[in-house]
Order: C-alpha cells, then structure tokens, then sequence
C-alpha cells in the first residue's frame, strides 16, 4: 500500500475518534479525495478489524460503535506503530528504522490542538535556548522507554512555575491531538501522567530501571485512570469536605468551572462541615496541591485518593525540612 493511502487511512481512524460521527463530504474535504475513495477507505478499514458503520441521510455520516470507540480512545504509540503496519500491509516487527516509522506515524496525526509553536518547535529557557520539535522529543521519549531509563524531566507551563521529577517513562499515549507521558515515580512510589507540552526540558540519568519499577511496567494505563477516578483527561471531579466558610473561599478559586455542595444541610443540622463536588480542567497537580496547602488541615479531600495520598506526602516532605 503506498504511504500516501496509508497515511489517509491513519488520519481517517484518528477523526472517526474524534467525533461521534462524521459525513463522508467532510473526509473528502479534509483528504482531498473522492467520495468513491472515502468509501474504500472505509471498506479497508473494516477488513483491518476497525468496524466503522455508516448511517444514510443528511443527518448521516461514518461512526465507529461503541465498543471500539472506547477501547481506542487511549492510543499507546506502539498501538498506532501497530495499527500503521497493519494498514501498510505489513508486521511492525519488519520496521527497520523505528525513528522513520514514528516520523511517518507523526505526519499522520492531526496537528495539535490549538496550533501552537509546540506543533513544529518549543521555546523555553534551557541552556540551548531551543527544545526539539515534538516529533524528537517524541522519539527521545520512545528510546527511553524501550532501554528502561530513568529520566529527569523539568515540567511547568511557565518558567516562573517549574517543578523538577525524576520519571521512568512507561508509555506514550495519543489522546485527542494531545501527547501524554505515563510513568513512574519511584521518589513517591507512585505512577503519574504528564503533557508534553508541559515538559519544558529533559535528560537521561545513568541509573538502569530497578527491579521495583520493571515490575510496575506490568501496570495498564486505563487500570491507572480507573484508579484515579477518570473518565475524561480533560476534566478531574475532586469533592472536598470543611467548614462552610473555607468552602466558600476555595470555591471562588478560577481553577474551577464548576462547583456545587454535595448535600444540603437541613435546619437544625450540624452545619460545622459539609461536602463540595468540584470540577476542573487543571493538569497541574502540583497547583492543586499549593491550593489545598494553603487551606492546612480546614480541609480534608475524600476522593479523589490519589490526590489525597500526593497532599499527605507533600505535607510530610516538608514536616522532615522543618524537624
């Protein structure tokens, strides 16, 4: 199959998870292909094992069910590598130059969401001055994970803002345009997931993957999100519980769109606490940790654990600076 067919049909799967439903008129336009095209394309993608099903009429358009739908929703890069191979007509074993194979798999791919300078290079303050591209820093990423190396990687959207982690990469996923590092923690002996359009800057450490943290490779990702509660990398649910006049004041804070108490205290009732379901939209786990630090032990976060188990340590880390 040549690249260019191969390429399309990539980019056709990519949009399928995008949208619930997409008409046929809107893929020619975007391929610059027939209609006759679109639908071999299809027809090929169904014979891959992608069930992609059709609806007539003007409200119509291509969807894939449910069921496929969902479990693609979190691509690892070797599932894209993978799902690119089968396309070309060929075993992801046969690639040569895994470097060309994820350039390939890059042009593919939609741009990044919000067409930023992160799409082609990255600006920040670092020694050089000037980051790679994202396609390098993804194959940097990629090499560490397969040689198991322990990373040092520099995160924060601003240079004013920067926290430094020591990381095992364990995957690289590709989840709506956007490119999510998972990994291991093994100072906090936890896992975590970060952006890579927050890693300003990064550097392989000497040290060989202990025996603890090839075991934890073992871990799913989608096992890890289940674990922390989410349904949507975009959005995080926390529900909080205090006194009414901290709730008050955290529920004013920007970071949350949207904010509501859990249960309404009747008269008469114990009004000393009371519970708030707040929702965000915030990466930046260590910005939530400075928020509730602020507010000290007058508020105590029930779910979810993760976070609740970060602010713990977070809290004793900086008991044992003091002792």
């Amino acid at each position: 199959m040549s690249k260019a067919r191969t390429t399309r049909l990539l980019g056709i799967l990519i949009k399928l998870l995008e949208r619930d439903k997409i008409q046929g008129r809107e893929l020619e336009k975007a391929f610059g292909v027939s209609s006759r095209t679109i639908v071999r394309d299809i027809r090929r993608l169904n014979e891959l094992g992608l069930p992609v099903s059709s609806q007539p009429g003007r409200e119509g358009g291509y969807y894939l069910n449910d069921s496929a739908h969902h479990s693609l929703q979190y691509l690892s890069i070797d599932d894209l590598l993978e799902i690119k191979s089968k396309i070309a007509g060929r075993d992801k074993a046969q690639e040569q130059d895994i470097d060309t194979a994820l350039a390939h798999l890059y042009e593919a791919l939609p741009a990044p969401q919000g067409q930023n300078l992160l799409a082609e290079v990255e600006f920040s303050i670092s020694p050089s001055g000037l980051e790679r591209s994202l396609l390098e820093k993804l194959q940097w990423f990629y090499h560490c994970k397969e040689r198991a190396r322990l990373v040092k990687i520099i995160l924060g959207e601003k240079a004013s803002h920067k926290s430094v982690k020591k990381v095992y990469p364990l995957e690289i996923y590709y989840y709506r345009r956007d490119w999510l590092l998972y990994c291991f923690l093994p100072e906090k002996q936890n896992y975590s997931h970060y952006h890579f359009s927050s890693i300003l800057s990064y550097k392989q450490l000497a040290q060989e993957m202990n025996n603890l943290a090839k075991k934890v490779r073992e871990d799913d990702f989608r096992q890890y999100l289940r674990r922390k509660g989410i349904d949507d990398l975009t959005k995080l649910v926390l529900e909080i519980e205090g006194a009414p006049q901290y709730l008050a004041e955290l529920k004013e804070k920007e970071l949350f769109y949207q904010a509501e108490y859990k249960d309404k205290l009747q008269p008469g009732e114990n009004n000393t606490k009371n519970r708030l379901i707040l929702k965000t939209e915030q990466q930046d786990t260590e910005e939530l940790l400075q928020i509730f630090l602020s507010f000290g032990s007058k508020l105590k976060i029930i779910s979810p654990d993760w976070l609740s188990s970060l602010l713990l340590q977070e809290v004793q880390e900086i008991k044992e600076q003091y002792e």
